[in-house]
């Protein structure tokens, strides 16, 4: 089969591509208003398209002979030459299906930089290297200019990113491609597409990406309190919101310096609300208790079901409504619909969802404690199953670490995570047209009760450390983390840009030396977090104010 791989591909479909369109386009614009400039044209233009016929009809040639060999009839060179080629599925010796990505448009100011981290399956039958012959490596795919738009210094050259993370991605393992990205000058959106490459061989089938940016005018910083009716009230996030800054914790300020401190306040535990799933298709359900069905908005209840029964629901959008089906009943209405138990301890299991673990399926992640809310969202045109439950009772769903981790880090990096989340809370922007506050699969890793049955410990960690937040000069802050450091941390402004943030500078991670960046490198390093609590005997508050400079760990409800 090794007969049927691109000899040169990229070479041939790509720079020369570019070139036969930059030679095209000089001709027709050097003289647009004489027309012999016209015929000069369109003379270089028949030239170039049969050029480009006769390659292909070389390469065309070179390929019948290997169809033959395997008894198929030989196809066009263009379907050859495109991730949906016969040969690439036939033998896909480079190919890969994108798991990690940025969710939506990047939002970043103008004239700042940006990073970019992507997860990308090996399904091929070759293993990628980041050295070497054929190694792999991502490239903007803008066949008229040889410099994407988002072309950074750190990159190879203009149109060449990176190479991929670690050296060696075996198939069925997952590379990763992190690059900085420079923002444009101008407010707008933004796009280009890249695509893995291995080089002077062949695109990586299946391995596009679009990157989308918003460039926007500079955010002001607005510094708002935290008030009990803020940590109580359902939190239905508005795109008007302005707010991009840390929230008071208490008065008077405190030192931040202060390791532990009297509790400062009595907020109350919020509710937050967790983007599962979008789905088009219908959403099944049922509850271990007597559950209602409700309008979101109007708080009307629609439909009181006993336990164990199934109801179901779905939006039809040519319509613009939601149907809802229960035993015996049918029922149309025009607000999101919303489900709760009538016992605290009900425990909703999506019977439509199939989320089950790769290390053993007979698992299934479709159980979840608190209220489920069907809602679709006519920003984005995508219909959310979302779960609005405890702050606490979220973490204690979240599959970020294992069962078997040190306490002190599972403390630390359930404080972290508290935090993160508070913070997108109060600043309700990321996920504001979908009306939730953060997803459960690129913000953290959410499983709901599966995962906190499994993972004991873990809720250990969050009950001991309740209520326990990162703060700077007694204001809540963001508290990013990751898999893994190359030695040290990376400040906010060398990754993100914008205003500089001072518990997010870099230090050295002694633990991660020689060792890859897996992850944006902003804050905590997991595996150095794991290694300090280990090896170290470090506790899990000295973890935190390691990695976010000039932190204290305050109190925010008990």
């Amino acid at each position: 089969m090794s007969a049927l791989y691109p000899i040169k591909a990229r070479p041939l479909d790509y720079r020369h591509a570019r070139s036969c369109a930059r030679t095209f386009k000089k001709a027709m614009m050097s003289d647009r208003e004489n027309p012999r400039g016209l015929w000069r044209a369109l003379i270089v233009a028949f030239f170039i398209v049969a050029g480009i016929s006769s390659a292909l009809h070389t390469i065309d040639m070179r390929m019948q002979g290997a169809d033959t060999a395997i008894g198929k009839s030989a196809d066009s060179v263009h379907q050859r030459f495109f991730a949906t080629s016969v040969y690439a599925a036939e033998s896909a010796p480079y190919a890969a299906t994108l798991l990690l990505q940025p969710r939506g448009a990047m939002r970043a100011e103008v004239g700042s930089t940006a990073t970019v981290q992507l997860g990308f399956k090996n399904i091929g039958t070759r293993a990628w290297r980041s050295e070497g012959g054929a190694y792999i490596s991502l490239y903007n795919r803008d066949y008229v200019t040889d410099k994407s738009i988002f072309a950074h210094t750190s990159w190879l050259n203009g149109e060449h990113a990176t190479r991929v993370t670690p050296a060696y991605v075996a198939p069925g393992q997952i590379g990763f491609i992190t690059f900085t990205v420079s923002i444009p000058v101008a407010v707008g959106i933004y796009r280009d597409t890249f695509q893995l490459a291995a080089e002077d061989t062949a695109w990586v089938s299946g391995g596009s990406f679009v990157l989308v940016v918003e460039a926007m005018q500079p955010a002001v910083v607005v510094k708002q309190k935290i008030t009990e009716q803020q940590l109580t009230q359902p939190v239905i996030p508005t795109p008007q919101s302005t707010v991009q800054n840390v929230a008071m914790l208490c008065e008077p300020k405190l030192a931040p310096q202060a390791a532990t401190i009297e509790d400062c306040t009595n907020q109350q535990e919020p509710n937050i609300r967790v983007g599962l799933y979008a789905t088009a298709k219908p959403v099944a359900l049922t509850n271990t208790k007597t559950y209602r069905i409700m309008g979101a908005q109007s708080g009307e209840t629609l439909f009181t079901i006993l336990a164990n029964q199934e109801s179901s629901v779905w939006f039809i959008p040519g319509a613009n409504h939601y149907t809802i089906h229960t035993p015996g009943q049918t029922k149309t209405i025009a607000e999101p619909v919303r489900f709760e138990s009538t016992d605290a301890q009900g425990i909703f299991t999506i019977t439509t969802l199939e989320q089950r673990p790769a290390w053993n399926t007979k698992l299934n992640d479709n159980q979840f404690r608190g209220v489920l809310e069907f809602h679709h969202a006519a920003m984005t045109g995508k219909t959310w199953m979302i779960n609005e439950l405890p702050l606490d009772s979220y973490l204690k769903g979240l599959v970020e670490t294992s069962n078997s981790g040190p306490m002190e880090y599972q403390k630390a990096l359930l404080t972290a995570a508290r935090t993160y989340v508070l913070w997108h809370y109060l600043n309700p922007s990321k996920h504001a047209d979908e009306h939730f506050t953060v997803d459960a699969t690129y913000d953290q890793v959410y499983r709901g009760y599966g995962a906190e049955t499994r993972l004991p410990n873990v809720a250990t960690a969050v009950a001991v450390t309740r209520g326990q937040v990162v703060a700077y000069d007694t204001h809540l802050v963001v508290t990013p983390y990751y898999t893994q450091s190359d030695g040290r941390t990376r400040g906010w402004t060398e990754v993100w840009g914008g205003s500089a943030k001072p518990w997010l500078v870099s230090v050295a991670v002694p633990e991660d030396l020689g060792k890859p960046l897996l992850g944006h490198g902003v804050g905590m390093s997991a595996q150095a977090a794991v290694a300090m609590a280990q090896d170290e005997g470090k506790d899990w508050k000295t973890i935190l104010r390691y990695f976010y400079t000039g932190t204290a760990i305050l109190p925010l409800y008990r």
